[in-house]
């Protein structure tokens, strides 16, 4: 199957990222200087691309953006020289920047947080502090190795470091931070993050930011999105290869795929599993099936929250939405197991029903005409009556021929 091409136009020098880059896409696509057939064109620097449509370009400055090539391009790639325009930029401005060790691929909504505490025991509301002395989880210690599952569990995150920023930002967390660490991560105050100016004040916040699930989810999605957008390349490649329609070209399957990635879904996310079934007759791989990441393990909440072991309770009782989701997955997959046959078999037991309810009402009737019939005696009485009035009609009838 022949892959996408893209035909790369060089001008000048090329930065590290855009190495960076090119590495990174040559797993989706081919790369060539010219190419006859239809091609995706990524400039760096000021070279025009002969007829190759559409253009990825690159922005060293913000001036870049404002060039006539830059208004037919579907993307524009950067470094930080387009973080101001911000993440409404049309085109899409798309940064590249190297891999950040540490960050979470899965990150763990508020409600999935909420119902994976109640699952295993845990505290309610509980809230995970970086202070001077280290990590602190409801007020206790916490080891180094247990710092991931503390982000992925807790209500609201209190960090001071950027790099633990970022860290609660990717588990999808709600995060209480300083100004200087903000700015370091390019999160805004009341947009992805919260400010607060000392240690009191950010302990009150994020108490308060763990009784708000509303709030709290607010701030957890907008600091995800934060992180896929300026530290995740894989998602950056992503957006650009749907951009530049490098997985339409070919291979139909494989937009599924990437309109899943564009819309941050995580890899073990069980519509994956019904996309690929359902896409099962154009030959798409199906994924492995979902596993949960290991820091949110049995065995790691129980150290970190070790009175949840005795304290874990049988999960809540699903409400009546869920019970009317559940309902309606049984009858799906019901319908989907039985088949046509299942119809036939309704059919049948209808008219069976049908047939039943005529023989009853035919009983009724009869049991009604016997109980308004008249008793053996009153019918011998009837019929001697019945024999005296044709024996004097019959006497009648003698009497009169005899006369004439």
């Amino acid at each position: 199957m022949r892959r996408p091409v893209v035909v790369l136009h060089v001008d000048g020098a090329v930065p590290e990222s855009v190495h960076l880059l090119v590495r990174s896409l040559a797993s989706r696509c081919t790369f060539r200087s010219e190419a006859r057939l239809p091609a995706a064109a990524l400039v760096v620097g000021g070279a025009t691309p002969a007829a190759a449509v559409p253009v990825a370009l690159w922005c060293s400055s913000a001036q870049d953006a404002t060039s006539p090539l830059a208004a037919r391009a579907v993307a524009l790639l950067h470094d930080g020289a387009l973080d101001e325009r911000g993440a409404l930029h049309q085109p899409a401005a798309l940064r590249v920047s190297a891999p950040v060790p540490g960050l979470s691929t899965t990150p763990v909504a508020t409600a999935v947080r909420a119902r994976l505490r109640r699952a295993r025991g845990m505290s309610e509301a509980p809230v995970l502090l970086e202070e001077a002395d280290g990590w602190r989880w409801q007020g206790r210690p916490v080891a180094d190795d247990l710092v991931p599952t503390a982000m992925a569990c807790a209500a609201a995150v209190a960090a001071t470091e950027p790099a633990q920023v970022l860290r609660a930002l990717s588990w999808g967390a709600p995060v209480v931070t300083t100004a200087a660490a903000a700015a370091a991560v390019g999160a805004t105050d009341g947009v992805e993050v919260l400010v607060c100016p000392d240690a009191r004040t950010r302990r009150a916040a994020a108490l308060a930011l763990a009784g708000d699930e509303r709030e709290a989810a607010r701030l957890g999605r907008a600091g995800r999105l934060l992180v896929q957008r300026r530290y995740d390349l894989d998602a950056t490649l992503t957006q650009l290869a749907l951009l530049l329609r490098l997985d339409v070209q070919g291979r139909p399957p494989g937009l599924s795929e990437t309109l899943l990635d564009s819309l941050s879904t995580p890899r073990d996310a069980a519509v994956r599993g019904r996309v690929a079934l359902a896409l099962g007759p154009l030959r798409q791989p199906r994924p492995e099936a979902p596993v949960l990441p290991d820091a949110l393990s049995a065995a790691r909440t129980e150290a970190l929250e070790p009175a949840a072991t005795s304290a874990r309770t049988d999960p809540a009782p699903p409400g009546p939405r869920a019970a009317l989701t559940a309902r309606r997955v049984a009858k799906a997959v019901l319908r989907r197991a039985v088949g046509i046959g299942a119809a036939h078999l309704v059919a049948e037991l209808r008219e069976n029903r049908a047939e039943v309810a005529r023989l009853q009402a035919e009983v009724s009737e009869l049991r009604a005409a016997s109980a308004g019939a008249a008793s053996p005696d009153a019918l011998a009485a009837e019929l001697e009556l019945l024999k005296a009035e044709v024996a004097g009609l019959a006497a009648s009838l003698v009497r009169a021929q005899q006369e004439r």
